[in-house]
């Protein structure tokens, strides 16, 4: 390790945390490289987030893609040419053909993500859909993205086959760094829509994935660990451990969601197919920063016995 390239780059960060409204201080920091020792073992993870949400951002400034997903006369022909008339007045000093082929991909690009908010279903699906989707999952169907399994009344709801007065209680128990359960809707199977949908095409069962109400809740249309806050949601005097960090949910989300498995250092088998998987710092000192999560099965959980507290505690 660097460790003189990388309290120098601290030391740097820290000017700019302080003010970070000075443009010399902020237009130095950007001209630095972050040492890879920064990012550590999700660096993979934290950089292509941030370039997709760059791509995204550059994209959706030549076009408003708003007009597009309401107004369906709006065709990609439309989109095409809008694109390539701005991109015409930008750059005077570039081959016409060059320029049309990168308003080709610029628009083919925004055209995808239209195209799917075009296309995602609004109504609920069909009973024999929902028997499709959960029967695909047996023997023990689980949220895709973190492998809690659903319960036996769980599956009755979900299927409608349990009267609307049987409801599930609340968990009194939770983890605090995921505290799925406050809610009885926590509990209970939803569908989540997997993407890309083909442009155009309907939502399909193919194309959908069982999910926890917890997930799907804070999921939501996210797609990056940057499309929420970077700070944290709270602070929690935990009787154990502390006063401690409570993350923000999409962060735990996305990476046990990508990850996948259990991230012990011995090998585990566990991953979202068969396992419920949590969350636990790889830093045991350190706050639940993107940078600093672990994915564990709960054999290898390092935070076992004190990862559930009360629900009445985070409610205070």
């Amino acid at each position: 390790m660097d460790t003189l390239g990388l309290g120098s780059w601290i030391e740097s960060a820290q000017s700019v945390l302080r003010s970070n409204w000075d443009t010399r201080d902020l237009r130095d920091f950007a001209a630095r490289e972050t040492p890879h020792a920064v990012l550590g073992p999700l660096g993979w993870l934290l950089r292509a987030d941030i370039n997709t949400t760059w791509a995204r951002w550059f994209i959706d400034g030549f076009a408003d893609s708003a007009k597009y997903e309401t107004n369906e006369d709006l065709s990609y022909a439309h989109l095409y040419e809008e694109i390539k008339d701005v991109l015409t007045g930008e750059v005077n000093d570039t081959p016409d053909d060059e320029v049309r082929e990168l308003a080709r991909k610029i628009a083919k690009a925004a055209w995808q993500e239209i195209s799917f908010r075009r296309a995602v279903r609004r109504d609920g699906l069909s009973v024999a859909e929902k028997e499709e989707l959960w029967f695909s999952n047996e023997p023990t169907p689980r949220c895709y993205l973190c492998g809690y399994a659903f319960s036996d009344l769980a599956k009755e709801k979900f299927l409608g086959r349990a009267p609307r007065s049987l409801r599930i209680s609340p968990s009194l128990v939770v983890d605090f760094v995921r505290p799925r359960g406050r809610v009885s809707a926590d509990l209970l199977p939803e569908v989540d829509h997997v993407r890309p949908v083909a442009a155009g095409g309907a939502a399909s069962v193919e194309n959908m994935r069982l999910a926890c109400g917890w997930c799907n809740r804070y999921k939501s249309s996210h797609g990056q660990l940057y499309d929420v806050p970077s700070g944290y949601t709270a602070r929690l005097r935990h009787p154990i451990l502390g006063e401690v960090s409570v993350p923000q949910p999409l962060w735990i989300i996305r990476v046990v969601g990508l990850r996948g498995r259990c991230e012990h250092r011995g090998g585990c088998d566990a991953q979202v197919e068969n396992a419920e998987l949590f969350v636990a710092p790889r830093r045991p000192s350190g706050a639940l920063a993107p940078s600093n999560c672990a994915a564990y099965c709960s054999e290898h959980d390092p935070w076992r016995d004190v990862r559930f507290v009360g629900s009445r505690l985070l409610a205070t």
